[in-house]
């Protein structure tokens, strides 16, 4: 026999230059569970992170929520009070006078007089409304 006569019998994996033992159907499947596994270790960490601010914003709102009725029930006790008090109307219309020489000595010193006489037209309006 001669050298050239001899037949060396190679796997289909080996001509291909794969990893020997390893098809390439295999090997795919493992590199896809590999980037499967770690494209996901790290969305992990950014759900539990998502999870975590959309549960400041529900405790905020609900904070929030409880704030605004807290004030409408202390504006709904103030009004009934001022109801039974008989001297409140004048009290407010001295009030808002008040406020209003205030807001004049303000401004004839140069400054703002707008939050002075935003309270006096408050009070004005409460005289009005008893």
């Amino acid at each position: 026999m001669n050298v050239g006569d001899c037949q060396v019998f190679v796997s289909d994996q080996e001509k291909s230059g794969g990893i020997p033992g390893i098809n390439g159907i295999r090997l795919s499947g493992i590199l896809l569970s590999l980037l499967f596994v770690f494209s996901f270790s790290g969305t992990g960490a950014d759900l539990a992170n998502a999870a975590a601010e959309k549960t400041d914003e529900t405790v905020g709102a609900a904070e929030q929520a409880k704030d605004e009725n807290l004030k409408k029930t202390q504006q709904l006790n103030d009004f009934k009070m001022r109801g039974h008090e008989s001297s409140f109307p004048e009290q407010a219309k001295s009030l808002a006078k008040d406020y209003r020489e205030t807001a004049k000595r303000i401004m004839e010193q140069g400054c703002d007089p707008k939050p002075v006489l935003d309270a006096a037209a408050y009070f004005e309006k409460q005289s009005e409304a008893f």
